[in-house]
């Protein structure tokens, strides 16, 4: 996924959840160490979509799983909500890139 999907997916997406243009969004470039394990806490209203796909990292929330490593997964999540876990399974450092979709009330 690209920008341009993400931002055309996201805008869809936070219509079905009946949000229309009540969100604000947030770039996340996050740098992992080797072997690290990040936590990031958000609500289950709150998405985060995987904008560029990282290898040797596993990210999972109640969602799904993203791991381009795992063979045993036969559908990769983009999309994910809520708590997340975030594995940097390399022994070098790893980016993961991602936009955070905030909803804003009415």
């Amino acid at each position: 996924m690209n920008d341009q999907l993400a931002l055309g997916y996201i805008a869809g997406r936070m219509r079905e959840l009946g949000f229309e243009n009540r969100y604000s969004l947030r770039f996340k470039h996050l740098r992992l160490q080797p072997a690290e394990t990040l936590k990031l806490k958000g609500s289950p209203q709150q998405l985060y979509v995987l904008v560029e796909p990282a290898e040797e990292i596993r990210i999972e929330s109640h969602k799904g799983v993203f791991d381009l490593s795992d063979d045993r997964i036969n559908e990769l999540q983009y999309e994910h909500s809520g708590s997340l876990t975030i594995i940097n399974q390399s022994l070098l450092i790893n980016d993961v890139k991602m936009i955070t979709v905030i909803p804003k009330n009415k």
